[in-house]
């Protein structure tokens, strides 16, 4: 019994000694690990802006990660990565293209931190009026290097899709109504979705008619013109008032185009949703 007893003394012992001996091969001093820069929004993220004929500002914060607050200012400098695209095309079999340079400019490509801040912002100035919106964009931005601070492997690069939208973009309640020269009337009573063509142009379905778009653009006055229909040969003519009401966000529509039998006409309001 007492051979038991301290058999088993000595194997608690040497548990102890090996768990502390464990503990201290994976203890990590935080207080001393490495300053690191990073973008904290690195990876895949949608960017929208309005459609405008000004340059609008797309910010890019930096990070110092510590333990402490650095407590000298530190320089990071950052540039267009368009290898990392062609990395994220191959890798999710997508087909963005890299914004284009006339579509943007860069009024510096460095930024600095001060000493005892962790943060600062990085600015491009993007001008959508010169992005095709049939295609889709990334504006790729990754930090080249920072100075004595080590560079983050997986916070490294900021891929910011590139979205345009003007302020008539939404869904919109449509009524009104669809006169048909030989088959009659038919009530227009549904959801529309207005897209972005250009800063002032949104693209919506004419009528009731699957397959068929009227560009609508809102003039200074807030006038509405019919740019043209998409989908076929036929041309809408404006056949009334046609408008946009900033207070109630809504438009009022009256248009036509000639068909077989003689002209279609409608009239309808898109109010938004």
């Amino acid at each position: 019994m007492k051979k038991i007893t301290k058999f088993s003394v000595m194997c608690l012992a040497t548990l102890s000694l090996s768990m502390s001996s464990c503990l201290k091969d994976e203890f990590v001093d935080f207080s001393k690990v490495d300053a690191v820069a990073e973008l904290p929004l690195a990876g895949f993220a949608a960017t929208v802006l309005e459609a405008s004929n000004t340059a609008q500002d797309v910010a890019v914060v930096v990070n110092i990660a510590s333990p402490e607050v650095l407590g000298q200012a530190v320089t990071v400098n950052l540039q267009i990565d368009a290898a990392a695209v062609e990395a994220y095309n191959k890798a999710n079999t997508t087909t963005f293209e890299v914004l284009p340079a006339t579509a943007f400019t860069v009024p510096s490509t460095s930024v600095t931190i001060p000493a005892g801040q962790r943060r600062a912002t990085f600015i491009i100035k993007v001008e959508t009026s010169k992005i095709d919106l049939s295609k889709k964009f990334i504006l790729p931005v990754s930090i080249k290097d920072a100075g004595s601070v080590i560079v983050s492997g997986n916070f490294r690069t900021s891929l910011l899709a590139i979205a345009v939208k003007n302020k008539y973009e939404a869904s919109y309640q449509a009524t009104g109504v669809f006169n048909h020269p030989t088959a009659g009337a038919r009530n227009i009573n549904e959801v529309k979705g207005l897209t972005t063509i250009d800063a002032n142009t949104v693209a919506a379905k004419l009528g009731d008619l699957a397959g068929w778009t009227l560009w609508l653009t809102v003039n200074a006055d807030n006038t509405v013109s019919m740019k043209h229909v998409a989908g076929g040969s036929l041309n809408a003519i404006p056949n009334g008032v046609n408008k946009y009401d900033p207070a109630t966000k809504s438009f009022t529509l009256n248009y036509k185009y000639a068909g077989g039998g003689g002209d279609r006409v409608v009239s309808e309001t898109l109010t938004r949703k």
